[in-house]
């Protein structure tokens, strides 16, 4: 389980933050509706570098063979299905989203989540994990609702949706672990 908690741990930071190796501490990507030059108390430079750091420690871990116990598999389930759904919503914001902060938000997690899901990959091949490979009935609707958004009301959609709200099923996800 050591190598799922890391995938995970990397990805997000709790609402407390994250203390980095430079010493500083991440918010988790808070965004406002601030201008673009930053994203919520955060700059986008500071946000971009934060993002690359958690991303190269993701790429550092090096999975095992160890069987994963029948409730690690449910939790690797539930990291994939929320990381997919993270992906294809961000995917579409960087189309619809007007405003410059919430398409270098979603960039951010269209980054973060295809670097994750490839871990997560390679960490399932080598625990002969399953993962699910289209997205459930919980995405599909979340993506046809965002979809028939346009707009500001858009982006305050996805902000909310991915930015608040995937976030809080993460650190409910990150309490079972």
């Amino acid at each position: 389980m050591l190598a799922l908690v890391s995938v995970t741990s990397f990805s997000y930071a709790q609402q407390g933050g994250t203390t980095n190796p430079s010493g500083s501490t991440s918010q988790g990507g808070a965004m406002s509706q601030g201008g673009s030059t930053s994203l919520g108390k955060m700059s986008k430079v500071e946000f971009n570098r934060k993002n690359a750091w958690r991303a190269a420690s993701v790429l550092a871990i090096k999975p095992t063979d160890a069987p994963l116990s029948e409730t690690d598999k449910q939790l690797m389930l539930e990291v994939a299905l929320g990381g997919m759904m993270q992906l294809e919503v961000s995917k579409i914001a960087m189309q619809k989203a007007t405003n410059e902060s919430v398409r270098t938000l979603a960039q951010g997690e269209v980054d973060e989540q295809t670097g994750l899901l490839a871990k997560l990959k390679e960490i399932a091949a080598a625990k002969r994990v399953a993962l699910p490979a289209m997205p459930d009935a919980q995405t599909k609707a979340m993506i046809s609702k965002m979809q028939g958004l346009s707009g500001a009301e858009f982006d305050r959609a996805y902000a909310q949706e991915s930015g608040v709200n995937g976030h809080q099923k993460l650190d409910k996800v990150m309490t079972m672990v």
